[in-house]
This record gives C-alpha cells, sequence and structure tokens, in this order.
C-alpha cells in the first residue's frame, strides 16, 4: 500500500481511538503530514470511506493477530485471556478499540460504517460462541450470555481503565473468564 495511503489511515486511527469521530479532519490528516487535504480526497472522498475502510482493517488485522496467537492453544480460557490481552495492549497505548469508540458514536456514522462495525462485533461474537461452546461453563448461564457479558466488558473495561488510569478492569474481567471456564 502507499506510504502516503498507510500514514494517513495510521493517523486518522489513533485519533479515533483517542478521541472519537470528530478527532480529527481531512485537514487535520494533511497538515500532520504536510500535504493539501486534497490530496487526502485522493484517497478517501469522503471521511465516511476513510472510517469504513480503517474499520474493515482493523477488523481483519485484529482477527488475524487473534487467530495467529490462539492458533496453538486448546484450552477455552486460555484463548479468551489473548483476546483480552489483544485490549490490555491498546489500553497500555492510551486507545481503545477502533470499533468500539466508533460504536460509542453510532449515530454520527453512515449505513456503510455502521455495517463495518456490526461486522466486527459479529465476528468477535462469532469467535467467542465458537470457544465457548467447546467447554463446559462453571456457572449457571447460557453461552450466549457469557459471550455478550466478556463483548462489553471488554469495551467497557478499557474505556473506564483509562479513565481511572490502570487496569482493574480487564484484569477482573481475566479473573471472571479464570473462574468460568
Amino acid at each position: 500500500m502507499n506510504d502516503l495511503k498507510s500514514n494517513l489511515k495510521e493517523i486518522a486511527s489513533k485519533r479515533i481511538r483517542q478521541a472519537g469521530y470528530n478527532a480529527f479532519s481531512f485537514r487535520d490528516l494533511a497538515n500532520e503530514i504536510g500535504i493539501k487535504s486534497s490530496s487526502v480526497h485522493y484517497y478517501f472522498p469522503t471521511k465516511a470511506a476513510l472510517v469504513e475502510e480503517l474499520a474493515n482493517d482493523y477488523k481483519d488485522n485484529f482477527f488475524k493477530r487473534l487467530e495467529l496467537e490462539t492458533a496453538k492453544l486448546v484450552s477455552p480460557s486460555s484463548k479468551i485471556l489473548v483476546l483480552i490481552k489483544l485490549y490490555e495492549e491498546s489500553l497500555s497505548k492510551n486507545l481503545n478499540c477502533l470499533c468500539g469508540m466508533l460504536a460509542s458514536e453510532i449515530d454520527l456514522l453512515s449505513d456503510k460504517e455502521k455495517k463495518a462495525i456490526k461486522s466486527f462485533y459479529n465476528e468477535l461474537e462469532i469467535k467467542l460462541n465458537s470457544i465457548l461452546s467447546t467447554t463446559p461453563l462453571k456457572i449457571d448461564k447460557e453461552v450466549n450470555e457469557i459471550v455478550y457479558l466478556i463483548m462489553s466488558s471488554l469495551n467497557g473495561s478499557v474505556v473506564l481503565d483509562r479513565v481511572y488510569e490502570g487496569k482493574k478492569r480487564l484484569n477482573a474481567l481475566k479473573s471472571f473468564v479464570k473462574k468460568i471456564i
């Protein structure tokens, strides 16, 4: 991929992950790189097109990495702990999950952007269901309930742990996973 396009995407992604959808304009991106804003439009006709591409790339990279890091793991608990680790890495960089940040501003997004966000969460739900359906749970809950709880906790934990400048909530989620699986 073109280095300029990659740089634009990297800057936009970081800004969204730190401060949300309205954290940048094409002019901001252009100024940071030292180009004209019309050059940004060459790669992305609209902000919605850029954000849709960012969300799709984020999803693809996230799940490729998750698959790579869990491929040799057997235990469902260890697979979910790797998932949590990916969120911890975001937190260590003071970043939210890109799709989580965008989901919190869903009313600002185009239909295509919304579809990209839903695609990430659909894949996350499928992945968690696949992992959890292979093992008996140590609590009396349906797998779907645990999947929803983990998904919500992942995003909420990163947001709140950024507020409190720690990782108590992600640590609590890890502890919970270890106890129920």
